[in-house]
């Protein structure tokens, strides 16, 4: 009888832990903002929450006036269209970055991510401690350029990756950073 309890004890704590695993990385698996609306060209495919219209147009103009010419300079010929999702906050980001787990350790001034080949950014209108409306749609570029990097190149080391978005996007520090 000990026995039979001890093991419905294991059982039921490993299956805890299963399910707490799940749930805690869930939204890694959906990128898409609830309710989310989205702006399409051959490029860009924005997926954004309403209520962001203006920040949403700003994002994907940047990436469609630059795109062609980020193409071009990276050798990328694919049809592929770019998947560019952009939320409100910062905690909506977070936890589509490693599950709910970041919300804990999420640094104040993270804005923004390329994971196998999509873009995942804050709006250009988040209030974002460290970075402005400019710094952020110059680092919806960078990510952009990553994304390319990636469908190029899916094994480039970082370094190669990151000197590449930081010199397509043209990323330039702030003067206030040099100081």
């Amino acid at each position: 009888m000990k026995k039979k309890g001890k093991y419905k004890t294991m059982l039921i704590v490993v299956i805890s832990i299963i399910a707490v695993i799940f749930i805690q990385t869930l939204p890694i698996w959906f990128l898409q903002p609830l309710g989310s609306k989205s702006i399409v060209s051959d490029e860009i495919n924005l997926n954004y929450q309403a209520g962001d219209e203006e920040g949403a147009n700003e994002v994907f103009e940047l990436l469609k006036q630059k795109a062609d010419t980020i193409r071009t300079r990276m050798n990328f010929k694919s049809g592929e269209s770019t998947n560019v999702y952009l939320y409100k906050t910062q905690w909506q980001l977070a936890i589509r970055e490693a599950g709910f787990i970041t919300l804990v350790f999420a640094p104040s001034w993270y804005i923004g991510d390329s994971h196998n080949g999509n873009v995942m950014m804050v709006s250009p209108f988040t209030p974002v401690k460290g970075h402005t409306h400019d710094s952020i749609l110059v680092a919806a570029l960078h990510e952009f350029v990553h994304s390319i990097v990636y469908k190029v190149n899916p094994k480039l080391s970082y370094f190669w990756d990151n000197g590449l978005a930081t010199y397509l996007s043209e990323q330039k520090p702030m003067e206030k950073e040099i100081e």
